[in-house]
């Protein structure tokens, strides 16, 4: 899974010029606003989202984006370094994030940024 991982990330920035950016406030708004404050600071359903980098930073990066793809998957995974972490929020919250196998690490990243835009 790590090397899949960083495969796109390379497959990524080989062929950058040829994938349009996409545009995650739209991303956002289709899969995330019914669980998640719009103004990332209020939690509704789910928790805000201000500061989700800075939460998930001493964890690796493509935890982060397993979690968003399959939460219930790295809870599971007893050999994920967020582990912990992940069924810490899941019991907190009582509630399974929606899985989003489809996502691309690139459209993490534009939901991500647009998450940190909004957060300011």
């Amino acid at each position: 899974a790590r090397e899949w991982f960083w495969m796109q990330e390379l497959l990524y920035v080989a062929f950058e010029c040829c994938y349009p950016e996409p545009d995650g406030e739209q991303l956002f708004l289709a899969h995330c606003a019914s669980c998640h404050s719009v103004d990332m600071k209020r939690d509704l359903t789910g928790p805000a989202l201000a500061n989700t980098r800075v939460n998930w930073s001493e964890f690796p990066r493509e935890e982060l984006y397993t979690f968003i793809r399959n939460s219930q998957g790295l809870i599971a995974n007893e050999d994920a370094v967020s582990q912990t972490y992940a069924a810490d929020l899941y019991q907190k919250w009582g509630s399974v994030m929606t899985p989003y196998p489809e996502f691309s690490n690139h459209e993490i990243r534009a939901i991500l940024d647009f998450i940190d835009q909004k957060a300011k």
